[in-house]
């Protein structure tokens, strides 16, 4: 079978294929794409590949290696090897990547190495420390946005929280300055997808503590009842056993209804001091229950205070180093480098060979990409406080 997701690209020169044909190793190879778009097999010759789905070349080998059998050939393809994607312009490493299924701009930008930020002029050393403390600033604020994200969403736990006065979250306009606004977005939706879950496990563990309470309470309210019931007739019984050893010393009664009468009242008496130990059972439990949704809130609430603390000590400290570098980069790589997302602008074009020749479009960066295109980068910035 063809690989799944391949049937949406066509084949072209420069792929490589994989051929199975059951029982015949011979013809079960891979096959390079010729430039004049065919590949040659054994028995069938050259057969034309390109501008082909995988599925279709497939279905066409098949066809043609019958033929040539008796039976049904059985044939499997699968591409090996797609075209590279070509990334250029203003990139860190430009040049071909490989291509794989999947890859959209963002993923071939990655593997170039991200878009370039400027480079001051000079000494080639100190450029490489300059460049050396963009990639570390980059990765500082890469790392202060989740971290700001998650701590809002532990003091929202705490805290009731107020809205901002001019409508905008001020926590979520950080987050923007540091990752710009759809990575920010996403890292908020995350934490408020984890809130939710949270929120949603705590409400059907309380639940289940509440079930157990409300159980035990019943249980031992039972107990209670049984207990009560067989004082009373314990009571009785004892009254009773009183009345016949009188009329027993007068000769009235007889013997056994008198021993009929101890028995009763022992094991009345025995039913009693079980049904108090199972009432005491059962309001122990009912306790450990109330006791164990205390504990659990506690428990949350300290563990929420801790990571609070580390947060706030993880913060702090990235703040300091982000302070350092962009002190460090504007003193000696110049302010044209300390760009964000509000003044830095990047702009993809993609280049693709069509049946009518080359195709020219700009995409957005979650654009997916096909074998052989080439994705220009262009950066476009301009100095803070422009």
């Amino acid at each position: 079978m063809t690989q799944a997701g391949a049937q949406e690209y066509l084949l072209a020169p420069g792929d490589r294929i994989e051929v199975s044909v059951f029982a015949r190793p011979d013809i079960s190879k891979q096959y390079r794409i010729r430039t004049d778009g065919t590949i040659s097999m054994h028995l069938i010759g050259s057969i034309q590949a390109a501008d082909l789905s995988p599925a279709k070349l497939e279905t066409r080998i098949e066809a043609r290696l019958g033929v040539f059998f008796d039976e049904p050939v059985s044939t499997t393809l699968e591409v090996a090897d797609w075209r590279p994607v070509v990334v250029s312009g203003d990139v860190m490493e430009p040049g071909a990547i490989v291509f794989r299924p999947g890859t959209d701009v963002r993923a071939a930008l990655a593997e170039a190495g991200g878009a370039i930020r400027g480079l001051p002029t000079g000494d080639s050393g100190s450029a490489m420390r300059v460049q050396s403390e963009v990639g570390d600033l980059a990765q500082y604020e890469a790392r202060l946005a989740p971290l700001l994200a998650e701590r809002s969403r532990l003091i929202g736990e705490t805290t009731t929280g107020q809205e901002p006065t001019d409508g905008r979250d001020p926590v979520l306009a950080a987050m923007e300055d540091l990752v710009g606004g759809e990575v920010a977005a996403e890292l908020v939706a995350a934490q408020a997808l984890l809130a939710e879950r949270e929120t949603q496990q705590s409400i059907l563990e309380k639940a289940a503590r509440q079930t157990q309470q409300a159980l035990a309470a019943s249980e031992a309210d039972a107990y209670g009842t049984r207990q009560e019931i067989i004082g009373e007739q314990l009571a009785l019984t004892r009254d009773e056993l009183i009345k016949q050893e009188e009329l027993l010393e007068r000769r009235i009664s007889i013997a056994s209804k008198v021993l009929d009468l101890r028995q009763d009242a022992t094991s009345l008496r025995s039913e009693e001091l079980e049904a108090v130990g199972l009432q005491a059972a059962a309001e122990q439990k009912r306790d450990r229950a109330i006791a164990g949704q205390q504990l659990a809130e506690a428990t949350r609430a300290r563990d929420v205070a801790v990571r609070l603390t580390q947060l706030e000590a993880e913060i702090t400290e990235l703040n300091a180093r982000i302070a350092q570098s962009r002190v460090f980069i504007e003193n000696f790589g110049g302010a044209a480098l300390l760009m964000d997302a509000k003044v830095r602008t990047e702009t993809y074009m993609v280049y693709r060979r069509t049946g009518t020749g080359l195709r020219r479009q700009e995409v957005g960066a979650d654009m997916l990409l096909h074998p052989g295109d080439i994705l220009e980068v262009t950066v476009a910035t301009e100095p803070l406080g422009q």
